[in-house]
């Protein structure tokens, strides 16, 4: 494949057949993105082309049904995680809800912080899915923010395509999954009216309704959002909203996932010493809010935006790190509650420096959990992790 030119959200493209014939078509940029991939890859991607040098329909070679190319940018493959992903017992209950045949509930709205594990869990209910119901005949259909989004009736028209798209599969005889990851993305793109915004999220109501131009539901909607504010109340109505957080027997499960097993302890088990970790970690408060009315608030770490899954994966990668790096130095050195305090206060350090230097702004809900009361705002705050520190051990 080769780009000759590009021209909006069209691009025009060069094709070459196995025989050496070359074709000029004009496709999006996003197909054209996906086109340069299989071509760089080697893959060979079967086409038909007219006449006139356009592409009507293309097939990937992923099993789905033989959809126009408007359509194609939908699929999407979810593939397995790569590591063992921990489950805790929520979870699993949660699962078993969504995918039980006998219930009503088959649109779901998982809201919560960034980095709580929302798309990891959907992931792991889309597998569960084509484990029940088929692999090869259950279809993942993705509706996420594009760029071409911008251009004024872009959003209307994917719609249309993606109520389309739904209706061509379900006739085919497959099950369709809609997956909506940062839901309130898609209505923070191109430079809309508030009218228009409201507009769209009526048009996404109707398709959600079933009143779409195809008429047809998919077997189930899993969408997440990290900011549910930024969602009509009409349109949240339309899903079983799930709060994902991150609890203190989740977070445990995923420290003693990820705890480098191998580093020495000074005589501590692993699984005890995680659990007076997060013992301290839940009870002990690691900042003071000021409020505009002079009232103090307490915060912990489970208040923070920053405390999820990717902050546990990353405190524990640093304690391996910085272990073996004093075991090169110290042979005899053991990790004990000290050291591992003083790398968790590190890390809560930088999780609270932004929403310290956020008070007394808009911006302040990116890094808390709890909610901001607009007529006592949060104008300032003050760490407190001297709790952190308070063992003799010097960290390097």
């Amino acid at each position: 494949m080769k780009k000759l030119s590009s021209n909006g959200s069209m691009t025009c493209i060069q094709l070459q057949d196995r025989d050496g014939q070359n074709y000029v078509a004009r496709v999006k940029g996003s197909v054209a993105q996906r086109l340069k991939q299989a071509s760089e890859k080697g893959s060979l991607v079967r086409v038909a082309v007219d006449e006139h040098g356009r592409i009507g329909r293309i097939r990937w070679g992923n099993g789905h049904a033989s959809l126009p190319l408007r359509m194609q940018r939908f699929a999407a493959q979810i593939e397995p995680p790569v590591h063992p992903v921990y489950m805790p017992d929520e979870w699993k209950e949660l699962m078993a809800e969504i995918i039980d045949p006998d219930s009503r509930r088959r649109r779901f709205l998982f809201h919560g912080s960034e980095g709580g594990g929302k798309t990891t869990f959907i992931r792991l209910i889309i597998m569960e899915c084509r484990r029940l119901w088929g692999e090869d005949r259950t279809v993942v259909l993705v509706l996420r923010a594009e760029p071409d989004d911008r251009f004024v009736g872009a959003l209307e028209s994917k719609l249309v395509d993606y109520a389309e798209t739904t209706g061509l599969l379900i006739k085919a005889g497959y099950h369709v999954i809609w997956q909506m990851p940062e839901l309130e993305a898609q209505f923070a793109v191109g430079d809309y009216r508030a009218g228009w915004d409201l507009k769209y999220q009526a048009s996404l109501r109707e398709l959600l309704d079933g009143a779409g131009p195809s008429g047809h539901r998919p077997s189930l909607v899993l969408a997440d959002c990290n900011y549910l504010d930024r969602l009509e109340p009409p349109t949240q109505s339309r899903f079983h909203k799930i709060h994902i957080t991150v609890s203190s027997d989740f977070a445990r499960g995923l420290l003693t996932a990820h705890w480098p097993s191998e580093l020495p302890l000074n005589g501590t088990p692993s699984g005890q010493l995680i659990r007076m970790l997060l013992d301290r970690c839940y009870r002990e408060p690691v900042a003071t809010g000021t409020l505009a009315s002079r009232k103090k608030l307490v915060l912990r770490i489970p208040d923070l935006t920053a405390w999820n899954g990717r902050f546990l994966a990353d405190f524990t990668a640093d304690i391996e790190q910085r272990a073996k790096s004093r075991m090169r130095k110290d042979p005899a050195f053991v990790v004990d509650e000290g050291f591992v305090l003083s790398v968790l206060a590190d890390h809560l350090a930088a999780a609270v420096r932004p929403a310290v230097e956020a008070a007394g702004t808009a911006a302040m809900r990116r890094y808390l959990v709890v909610p901001c009361d607009p007529l006592d705002p949060i104008v300032a705050i003050q760490p407190t992790l001297k709790w952190c520190r308070e063992t003799q051990f010097l960290g390097s």
